[in-house]
């Protein structure tokens, strides 16, 4: 599978937590990357919080094949600073959905954007979350429960979805039906 195409949909921007070298996390530097404007369809947002997840840390031990330099996180949460798409507006808060896809494919047109031929993870197939600004595809955008604070936005969408996406798609889980989850301790065993 290649990632190519969608390398380049996300710019992180200010400052970042790049991964440079797979040594652990001294291989993971802040450093100062350029700004630009959002092009049409994509949005700015300044990052409030990124959460980091066991992906970056694969990463960072030199377990998950990854091109350095990559900025890193899946998720994130933010206020959209700069708009190129009608839907959203500077001052809304949003939350990050991590995933890479191309939108048009069958696949991404059911809801299973996991089967893209083209999918990918902010962090791992482009650059992440773990910046002051970021760039993004306003369809990765989704509105900010007012209940949830910055952190809690942040650690939500890669978790909660792998948990979701296990009972509903691969378990096939119905609303009147009780699921018991052994062992639960990390993130997405206890979303689940």
């Amino acid at each position: 599978m290649t990632h190519e195409p969608l390398e380049h949909a996300v710019l992180s921007q200010g400052r970042a937590a790049v991964f440079e070298e797979p040594i652990g996390p001294a291989g993971v530097r802040v450093r100062e990357r350029p700004r630009t404007r959002p092009g049409p369809g994509s949005v700015a947002v300044a990052i409030r919080a990124a959460s980091i997840n066991h992906l970056d840390l694969w990463m960072a031990h030199g377990a998950q094949r990854v091109t350095p330099p990559r900025v890193i996180a899946a998720d994130g949460a933010g206020i959209v600073q700069e708009s190129g798409d009608p839907a959203w507006k500077p001052g809304d808060e949003v939350l990050i959905f991590p995933t890479l896809c191309d939108w048009e494919c069958e696949w991404c047109r059911s809801g299973e954007n996991v089967r893209c031929p083209r999918f990918g993870v902010l962090g791992e197939h482009s650059n992440g979350t773990a910046c002051e600004l970021i760039h993004i595809d306003a369809r990765n955008l989704f509105r900010k429960p007012a209940g949830l604070s910055w952190e809690e936005a942040a650690a939500f969408p890669l978790t909660f979805l792998t948990a979701w996406r296990m009972l509903t798609t691969r378990a096939q889980l119905r609303a009147d039906e009780t699921v018991l989850v052994i062992g639960a301790g990390a993130g997405v065993a206890v979303a689940a």
